[in-house]
Parts: C-alpha cells; structure tokens; sequence
C-alpha cells in the first residue's frame, strides 16, 4: 500500500497542461508517478515520452512520440523553447511525429504539441539537443576525404568530392543536397550581435536517395562566396529548397575551401594571407580574453586527473587513437570545461607522448586557447556562446587563413599563445568507497558503516552540496551483513540541476537521474544540463561536473558504488561533512555541526561512527528520490541515521579458514580490502574495495603538484633543446653560423620555479675569415665522415631477413605511440604499401565498409572471407577490397600519409584522409601453403592479438632444399600452454616447441625440405603472437649455425647477420612495420691508401691550426655587453684588446674594435 506521502491513482482526474505536478486530485503526473503507481490514467498522453530524446541542434530529426494515440487527422505542430515550431505528422500506426528545429543552444529543450495546428498546446515534453560533433557519426553526413574538402583549390587539390549517408534517417525517394552557412552579424559583444544559419544554394536537385553523392564544385560567386563556414544538408526533394525545420540530415561543419571564389583558386596563399591579416587587425580591436582564462595542467597525468574542470577534447583523444589533425605532435588534448565567466572563452591544452605540455612557442601542435568555447557557454544562442559554431569562426576558419592555406602562423599564435602551468594548481582528492571507508580530502581515512543518509560533502561556497545514502551489505545467501555500503548519491551545486546516482540490480551498473527523473545515456555520453555537466560513457562510470570546477566521479563496484570528489583550491577552508575539512591539516578534519572538533585521542571507531551519524540530513535537506515502496519505508519515513544498526567494528577470522588465506593472497597488506573481504564473506567485495583504493592512490599521485619555471625562448640567431619547462628539464641553447653564445649555454629548471644561470644571447662576430675557415674545416670533416662510412658500411639485415630498415613503435607509461623514421615508405612484408585514393574510382573497387573498431586484421579478415587478395584502409575506419592488379596506378603515397591510426587500435596505421594502406590478405591466416624460397608468417590475427581456441597449419615445403632456417624476429607469446611448433613434414616429428616458457633465442635451422609450422592456443590469456622470417638453401649449411636444433634444452643464441638486432631487442621494441627504402647495391669499397691519406691531411690541418695558437701569446678578452642593454664599452686607448673566436675547424686572432651588439641581444619574443 502506497504511504498518503503520495496519491492514489484516479482516472478522473488529468495530466492536460498539469505534468510535472504531485497533486492532480488524487493522482499524479509526476515522473515519479510511474514506478509508484500513482499516475493519472492519461498521463503519457499528456506527458510525452519520446525516441530518438536526442539528436544534433542543426535539426532535422524525426522524433517519434511514445505511448500515445493520435487521431490520423490531426494537425501536429510542435513548438520548442516556447518559440520555434515546426511542422509533424501522425503515421499509420497513429504515432505522432515531431521534427526537431535548427537551435543555437544545447542541452534539454522543453517543446510543446498541438494537435489543431498550434491553436492548443497542451502536451508536454523535453528533448536533448546535441553538440554537432559529439553526434554518432552514423547519424551525420560522412564527407570522403575531409582534407580534400577543406583544401580544395590549394596547389594540387581539386577534381571531384563525394559524400555518403545513412538513408533511413530521411524519408524520401529522392533527396536535395543543399549548402548552407553560417555567420555571426552585428557589432561584437553588443546586442545587435546574432548568429545566422542560411541556405546558399543547392549542389544536387531530386537526386535519388542511395546514400551517395558526388561533384565537381566551381567558385561561388558573390555573394554566397563571403560565407566560408558552413555545412551541407541532405532533406527530402518533396520540401522546397532551403525550407526551416524539415526532416534532414547535416554534415560536420567545415571550412567551405571548396566554394570560395575564383581569386583563391588562382592563389590560394596570397588570398589566405588577406583574410589573415584582416582578421588579425579585427583581433587587435575585441576584448582581450587570455586574463581571464585557467592555466593548463602541468602534465597529461594531471590533465587526465582533473576531471572537474578540464575533458577530453575529442579532436584529439588518446583513447582514440590521437588523431591530432590540428595539433601535429600531439598525442592528447583537453579542453577547460566551463566558458571564461566574462568573454566565455575556452582554453585547450595539449600534450605530447611524454606526458608534457605542447606550446605553441615551440610547435604548430601546440595548445590554443579560444575566443569561442567549442562546447558553447549557457545561456547559449548569442555569439561567441553559440556551440562549435562560434568556435569555428573566431578560431578554426582563422587557422585555416595563417596556417594552413598560408604560411602565417605568427599571426595566429600572436593571439592565440599557449598557457603554460605556472599558476596552475592542482584540485584536491576525497573519496568514499567500499564498506565504506573514507579518505579525506587532507588524507585521513576511516570507516563509517552507519545506514542512512549523510552529507558527504557540504560548503558554503558555491551551495555545493554532496549526499550519500548508504544500505546494509548482502551475504551471497542474502542475509544482511553487519556493514554497509554507498548505494546512492545525490548533488546540486546553487541552483543547478539535481544530480542522483544510484546502484541498480544490474551488476555494477548505475541509474542517474536528473530531477527525479531517470535519464538515459543510450544515445548521447555526454550531457549540458542546468548548471551542471554530465558524461558516463559505460554505465558502471558516470562523471558529474559543476561550474565551480568541482567534479564528482561515481563507480560502480563489487554491488557498492565509490565516489571521489575533486575540489580546487577555492574550497579551501569551506568544506564540511564525512569527507572533512579541506585544509592541508589533517589534524582538524572531523568536525561536527556545531563546530566542533573531534580530538586526535578520541578517535576510536565507535568514536567515528558517533562522528558519522552526525552529518545525517533531513526530510527537508534531502535531495534524494523516493519512488519505490522499499525508499519510502526505509529512508523517506524512517530515522535519517538508523540508531538500531550496529556495525561490526572489527571482524576476526581464524587462520585455519578458507577464506583467510585468499584474502591473504588478495588483499596483501591492504587493510581496507581485508576488512570487507571478511564483513562481506566475499573475495568479490574485497577486490572492488582494493581496486578502488588503488585507483585512488593513482589519482592522489597523477594529482602531485609540478613546479614549473615557465617557457624559456631561445636566443636571436639561435636555438634550444628541450621545451619540457618543469623542475629537473634543462634547456640547451646553441648559436646560428656567425654567432657566439653570450649567458649560460644550458639552463634547468629549479625547486622554487626560477631557471638557473643567466639569459642566453648570441653576439655576432661578423669575421670572413672565421666563416672561411670554418667552412673548410666543416667540408674537411664532413668529407672524411662521409668516405669512412662508405668504406666501413656493411649490409645491415633486418628481421625479414632484407637489408631495409624498420618502423618502430614507442612504448611510454602512459601509451603507445607511432616513431617514424624518415624515409618515404613504411611497411612491411604483405604490406604493399600507401596509396592514394580519390575515390572516383576507388583504388579497390571490390566491396567495403566502415567501423568505429576497425583494425588491420579486422579489414583484412574481411576481405578474406569474401575471397579477396587485397585489403585497404583508409581513414582509420574505412575498409576496402579487391582484386585490382593495376592498384599503383593512382600513385604511391609517403607512409606518413597513412598514418592515421585504426578507430580499433591505435597502435595500428590504417591510412589517410585520401590515402588507402594496402596489405595482401594472406597476412594473419589461420594456415597456408608456402613453397618459394623464402618468406614471412605471422600469427593468426596478426598484427591484432591472436584469438583463442586457435589451430592452426602452415606448411613449407621447397624441394631440392637441403636445409630451411627459421628466424623468429618477433615473439610474444605468454601463455605456457600457447605454443608454436616446427615439424618434420614427413615424418611428423616435433623438432622444435615454442611457447610462453621457452622463447626462441636464435635462428632454428632444418635439414628438410618439408616443414610444418603449428600453432595452438587456448582459452585465455591471448597475445601478440609471432612473426618467423624462413630461408630455404640448397646444398649448404649455414655458417653460423654449428649444430641442429633439438626439441629438448635450451636453444644456443646465435648472432648471424641474418638479423640486426636481438630477439630480446626485438620482442621489447614491439616491433611490427618494416619501412622500404631502395634495392640494395653492392657495397662501394675505396682503396685503404686513399683513407690514410685523408685522415693524415686533417691531422696536419688540426697541427696548423695549433701552431697559429701558440704564435700569439698575449690575448686580452674582450667585454661582452650585459644584457641589461647597456649602450658603452670601456676600450683601451694604449692597445687595442684582442679577440679570439673559436670554431670547430679553425681559430682566429685579429685586431678589432668592440662595438655595443644591443641589438643582438633582444630576446626572441613568439615563435
């Protein structure tokens, strides 16, 4: 029976205009009301429930109502926000239908139904409007090669452009492909300043709805020429040309390169230099906005940590292969969650492979902050606050103008410089997890097992206000544990939102609601809610975030849920609750209601617990949901803090129980993990509460406060090594030809934040004779360099068993990364290299398609199945295949153009914006028939992890060859039961056993002409697998190998140059691309008398050199000038002072007048 708290369901009364409400009569249109019965009986009639309940601000979607009838005649109009309406419709089952509206704002949009044709609006619901970007791909319009979009009409970029679309997202036969544009009209930050999307024309009439579409693009004539943002739309041909809020479906927005006028395709960089300079002299004029935003975290690990204030920029995400197309040497980017409160810009901050932060000082790649947030700023629909739009003008179409048409990038980062991280600091960790137990934000912890309802969390500044619910703990035969656990928590910070998360049935999964209304995040990861932001990409994680750069990360655990606040330094001194003060004293953290301080001698855990039942809240304070019978009876209508529940304050178990010694192996010497291994009975439990405490402590280490010395410039007329700026880094600094270093040579980065030694200039010296002797010298050298390493070069061998040189990848701490060497092509053995495709026609005109996880051996699977020799990818998710023999004819490409790395794994290449990455299919078979002379296997799925239950047969067979050698250049296999296996091919015997145990140590030779290789895995513990180069000789037996392999005792290491590295070197390096320079040559040998002979005439050059040093004895210094600028120079009118210059090949003594080299001396200032 449901409490009188709420009202009994009675179909009289009504949800008409009333939804939202408790009390309608005696039944409710509340969202609560359903799963407590109490619904009025037309409550979904009233209060709409809709699919899709999300999709892009551009429009177009077509929504479908949910559990409600309509009449087949009625004349469905639905008005958004209050103010924009669109046209619907009802279908033949009597669904109604809205089309959602082009907006200028995101986040939960209140929208209205009529059903007489907007005379009545008395239906009620909410949809979520998404960031354009943030959309699943499959929901946009995929332009094929995006840089030949943005690019066309630069140097050797035209032809035609193409572009493909889901077609059940519009509902017609024949289709319009319109463009459209954007701008921002009105004087800046005034209140004439309005944003503007319109239709400019239209590129394809009444095409036919395939999914596809294709054109030559000319020059836009004025004045749709002037629009140089904007997107295509794709809506039914039945609508009228460039009608408002039809069902559509929208591309990414993008620099409209391919519409301009005819003036840039003449020249492309004079015309970008234009726009580049007009727009640096309309930054010069606008408010200056750099003051006013945060500084970057010092490290990628900080960035990473700080969830509350900065998240992933998915331009550039790590966890997706960083793909980093405008910040080149990036490997990660994140952007500052909350808008600059005053000009609501944005701040970026990017990182490189090693963790440290890129500056656009030093590299193009470097971070940029934004006059318009990316992400938009409430209240939203005035520029600069207008979601990804605003962004795209104020700083990514002015990109394009200094950087990439031009080559004017000094403009651009003139106003856009990094921030380093002097003043950045970092936020302050609490958590409470498990049993639970509690780590203050100043490092105490305890164990509070009190059940009810607390404030974990409340201060004063901001009303930011955290509270956790708490039920008793489970036995696996469902008895009640004397200990409980978090199993809900509830947040608003000032008049936000109210954000609850709880535990649900579902293993560790969780329930957020908003309002006490549950949402869902089946569509969408990431949510703009009132004063609040929300993200749960997997439903055991959710991450709130509040403008106070507060951030609260809930998991769920082991059937509890863990929550870990992170604070910045302004709630400092203003914390209360279970999670302490917030003060760096961990002495005063337990601090009551009334003020109180719990004394450090007072501290049993009976006193704790006295310390918890404190912080219980109130009926009235709550900001938790009460919807089910279970919440009403045991939280809603009962004491906050149940007084009758006494925890078990300590928990013994003998030595001699099973469950002592796993918990022993499980927990070691963590005492958080032993005490609810054993509360709980359950290894399960103590794991969840183990894993939660490490994790922690990694977020307390990521979140170690750095010392930063800031960016150090280098000298006019010079340069640096080094552009990590933080405590330890040194800095190098060396001069151009010419030039002489005046300050410290190196500097490092000190303790308190200051650089050691002094500023580092380069003086010039202005000497003929210097530079001529340097340049003999340097040609001396050079020369001899050079002919030493001729004669002393020898036929290097790599693990194919060829004299080209490999690709590596780099493994770091925090990732994998691509290390290029600098040659053109990379690949290796069954790659057949980097293509170019344009699309019309394909480079592989068999079958295709796409995937946000794909990997090589995904593609090439896929192409195998389907009987095709070849596999391409491009894009990173795009596969193609064929049988095309003439392929090369569109042209190689560099390796580096296929370097984007696979949506599935991004330690892998799968090619390029336009570029297709081609392996033969036969790469990864599970088996195979291989009678050539010489040859590469590789595991099965390789370079993808091989499956389990794999079996699989490859046979060599070579006649007339007297022995067979294997090579294994790369192996990893981990597994004792995983194994490899070369066998007799006649006989069936085993000659040799590889597996997790025993790894090969050198070339395993066969004296067969028949060998099989086997391979078998199983159910667990897969891993990369093997790479074995095999050589077939006939007649003769390899030199270096002495004695055959036998299938017992350890293998002899061998050093052959039929490798150029270890197999130690090369299981650790991970090696995996081969990259393809020219065939090789014979070596070009020179006679030894011509060495000598060299080397003796740069002996004598060095003796001449000393011999005019010892000529002058007296040598006076010469005074270089400060580099406070002073202006005069004392000189000596008796003699005039010596100078002595020295370089590598020569030094030289004159007479010369010093002269004030003040201009020499000013610090390189920007780039």
């Amino acid at each position: 029976m449901i409490n009188s708290f709420f009202f009994v369901v009675a179909d009289a009364q009504t949800c008409e205009n009333n939804c939202a409400s408790k009390n309608v009569g005696n039944c409710s249109c509340h969202v609560t009301c359903e799963p407590l019965g109490t619904c009025c009986g037309d409550y979904r009639n009233f209060c709409l429930e809709v699919s899709p309940h999300s999709g892009t601000l551009l429009g177009g979607t077509d929504i479908t109502i949910l559990k409600a009838s309509f009449e087949p005649n009625s004349a469905i109009r639905c008005r958004f926000n209050a103010d924009v309406e669109t046209t619907g419709y009802v279908d033949s089952e009597r669904n109604g239908h809205c089309i959602s509206p082009l907006l200028y704002e995101t986040g939960w949009i209140p929208f209205e139904v009529s059903t007489d044709n907007g005379v009545t609006y008395n239906r009620h619901g909410t949809w979520l409007s998404v960031h354009h970007s943030k959309m699943d791909p499959r929901f946009k319009i995929l332009l094929l090669n995006a840089t030949k979009w943005q690019y066309y009409g630069t140097p050797n970029t035209g032809g035609s452009l193409a572009m493909v679309w889901n077609t059940s997202f519009v509902s017609a036969d024949a289709v319009n492909v319109e463009l459209w544009g954007y701008r921002e009209k009105g004087e800046p930050f005034s209140s004439s300043w309005e944003p503007e999307w319109s239709f400019l024309y239209t590129l394809g009439k009444a095409v036919p709805n395939n999914g596809s579409f294709g054109f030559v693009p000319s020059p836009a004539k004025k004045p749709f020429s002037d629009w140089e943002v904007g997107a295509i739309r794709v809506s039914p041909s039945t609508q009228p040309e460039g009608a408002w809020n039809i069902n559509a479906m929208w591309s990414g927005v993008h620099a409209l390169a391919w519409h301009l006028e005819e003036e840039f395709r003449k020249d492309s960089a004079a015309w970008a230099l234009d726009k580049c300079l007009r727009w640096h002299e309309t930054e010069l004029k606008l408010p200056n906005f750099l003051s006013e935003i945060a500084d970057c975290p010092c490290t990628l690990a900080q960035a990473r940590a700080d969830t509350g204030r900065f998240h992933t920029d998915y331009g550039c995400d790590i966890e997706k292969g960083s793909v980093c197309t405008y910040h080149p040497g990036s490997v990660h980017c994140v952007r500052a969650i909350q808008a600059s409160p005053k000009y609501a810009a944005g701040q970026q901050c990017c990182y490189d492979s090693t963790g440290a932060q890129v500056l656009t000082a030093d590299s193009i790649g470097g971070s940029t902050p934004d006059r318009g947030h990316d992400w938009g700023s409430p209240p939203f629909k005035k520029p600069p606050r207008v979601p990804g739009v605003s962004h795209w003008l104020y700083d990514v179409i002015s990109f394009y103008y200094c950087c990439l048409w031009s080559d004017n990038c000094s403009y651009y980062f003139t106003h856009r410089p990094s921030s380093d991280c002097k003043t950045y600091k970092t936020p302050k960790p609490g958590i409470v997890f498990g049993d639970p137990h509690v780590i203050t934000f100043d490092g105490s912890n305890y164990t509070f097992n009190g059940r009810g309802e607390y404030y974990l969390l409340h201060s004063t500044h901001k009303n930011l206000t955290i509270q956790g619910r708490t039920k008793p703990v489970a036995f696996e035969n469902g008895t009640l544990a004397k200990a409980t656990g978090l199993s809900a928590v509830a947040m608003q910070e000032d008049n936000s939102d109210i954000i609850e998360i709880r535990t649900t049935d579902r293993q560790d999964h969780l329930e957020v609601l908003r309002n006490q209304q549950v949402l869902s995040f089946s569509e969408q990861s990431w949510m703009d809610l009132k004063g609040v932001f929300l993200y749960s990409a997997v439903p055991q994680n959710v991450t709130v975030m509040f403008p106070s750069g507060a951030g609260v990360e809930l998991r769920g655990r082991g059937g509890v849920m863990s929550a870990s606040v992170l604070l910045p330094e302004e709630f400092r001194n203003h914390t209360h609750g279970l999670l302490g003060l917030m003060n760096d004293s961990p002495g005063d953290d337990f601090v009551f209601k009334n003020g109180t301080i719990l004394p450090a001698e007072r501290r049993s855990p009976e006193d704790l617990f006295h310390f918890g039942a404190n912080w219980a809240i109130t009926n009235e304070s709550s900001l938790f949901t009460y919807d089910n019978q279970y919440l009403l009876d045991n939280y809603y209508f009962a004491e906050k803090h149940d007084s009758s529940f006494i925890p078990a304050y300590t928990v013994t178990v003998p030595p001699e129980d099973p469950l002592f010694a796993d918990m022993v192996r499980l927990c070691n010497d963590n005492e958080f993990c032993k005490y609810d291994t054993l509360t709980a009975q359950s290894l399960k439990m103590g794991n969840a509460t183990r894993i939660s405490f490490q994790s922690h402590m990694s977020l307390v280490e990521d979140l170690e406060p750095a010392i930063s010395c800031g960016w150090l410039p280098p000298p006019n007329n010079g340069k640096k090594e080094g552009t990590t700026y933080l405590a330890g880094a040194t800095v190098k600094f060396s001069c151009e030809g010419g030039y002489v270093l005046s300050g410290s040579a190196e500097r490092t980065c000190q303790d308190d934040g200051n650089w050691s030694g002094d500023t580092t200039h380069c003086v010039s010296d202005n000497t003929l004779g210097i530079v001529l002797g340097s340049v003999f010298g340097a040609i001396t050298l050079i020369t001899m360099i050079v002919i030493i390493a001729l004669h002393s070069r020898k036929q290097k061998r790599n693990p194919d068993g060829d004299v080209r040189p490999w690709c590596y990848i780099a493994d770091h701490e925090d990732g994998i990364y691509w290390k290029y060497c600098d040659i053109p092509t990379c690949q290796m053995p069954g790659n057949l290299g980097c293509f170019k495709d344009s699309g019309d026609p394909p480079t592989l005109t068999g079958i295709s398609e796409t995937s946000n996880k794909l990997t090589i051996q995904n593609c090439i699977s896929f192409c195998r199945r389907q009987r095709y020799k070849l596999a391409g990818m491009e894009s990173g998710y795009a596969c193609f295949c064929g049988n095309d023999p003439d392929f090369r004819r569109h042209g190689a490409a560099a390796s580096t153009e296929c370097n984007h790395v696979c949506f599935g794994d991004h330690t892998q290449p799968c090619g390029g914006d336009g570029r297709v990455i081609i392996f033969d299919t036969r790469v990864g078979a599970c088996g195979g028939n291989y009678t050539s002379p010489s040859g590469v296997i590789y595991s099965p799925d390789f370079p993808d992890n091989y499956g389990t239950n794999r079996v699989c047969y490859w046979t060599i067979q070579v006649p007339g060859a007297s022995v067979i050698l294997f090579n294994f250049t790369f192996f990893d296999i981990v597994d004792p039961t995983d194994m490899v296996e070369l066998l007799d091919g006649y006989s069936n015997r085993v000659v040799a056993r590889l597996d997790g145990r025993n790894h090969p140590r050198s070339i395993i030779n066969i004296t067969a002409d028949f060998v099989i290789l086997y391979f078998y895995s199983d159910r667990t513990n897969q891993a990369h697998g093997f790479a074995v180069v095999y050589k077939a000789l006939r007649g003769q037996m390899p030199k270096a190998v002495e004695e055959p392999v036998t299938p017992t005792g350890p293998i002899p290491e061998v050093i052959t140059e039929k490798a150029n590295i270890s197999l130690n070197a090369a299981r650790s390096s991970q090696i995996l691309y081969v990259i393809t320079s020219s065939p090789s040559k014979p070596d070009h040998n020179m006679p030894v008398w011509t060495i000598y002979a060299l080397a003796a005439l740069l002996i004598l050059t060095v003796i001449a050199m000393v011999a005019k040093f010892l000529l002058h004895v007296t040598v006076k210094s010469p005074t270089i000038p400060s580099n406070n600028g002073s202006d005069t120079c004392s000189q000596n009118t008796a003699s005039e002072p010596w100078i002595i210059f020295y370089r590598p090949s020569t030094i030289s003594f004159f007479k010369k007048k010093l002269k004030n080299h003040h201009g020499d001396l000013s610090p390189l200032v920007g780039n």
